[in-house]
């Protein structure tokens, strides 16, 4: 199968517009909706219990508070995780950052690593379930407690 050409302009219609993931998805109709898709069978096979939401511009997914969001560049896709700076990351896979957030910076279907993903969510979902919702609790109670995921 060939691969997707790369949109070179802005589609007419923003993706972030979107009501749903499905019509995100369906807004992008490129290899970012490729990933999208990709990401969300990993997500939803790895966490049955996951809740699905169009928040923010994004997919994100919950499990006692966001648990990992997928956002989309015009050059690459980022999938990132609330709790990333508490998620082990023995691979280095993780963009720099200055808050508690990481994502991982991905441009081909190809970069998705199953096993590894599987890990992140678990671990995230993991903190999630022990702390409550990230959203809601300074970054420094994980540090401070001694009980980050490291």
């Amino acid at each position: 199968m060939p691969k997707k050409k790369r949109p070179t302009t802005a589609t007419p219609t923003s993706p972030q517009m979107a009501k749903s993931v499905d019509e995100h998805i369906a807004l992008l109709d490129d290899w970012r909706g490729d990933i999208i898709q990709e990401l969300r069978k990993l997500i939803k096979s790895t966490l049955p219990k996951i809740e699905e939401h169009f928040r923010w511009g994004q997919p994100v997914y919950e499990f006692h508070g966001p648990v990992c969001f997928i956002k989309v560049y015009r050059n690459q896709v980022n999938f990132g995780f609330w709790r990333g700076a508490q998620i082990p990351d023995p691979k280095q896979v993780f963009a720099p950052s200055v808050d508690q957030m990481r994502s991982v910076k991905l441009t081909d279907v190809g970069q998705i690593h199953p096993t590894l993903f599987r890990d992140l969510i678990k671990s995230a979902a993991r903190l999630n379930k022990e702390w409550g919702d990230p959203t809601g609790q300074p970054v420094a109670h994980f540090y401070l407690s001694g009980k980050a995921a490291h």
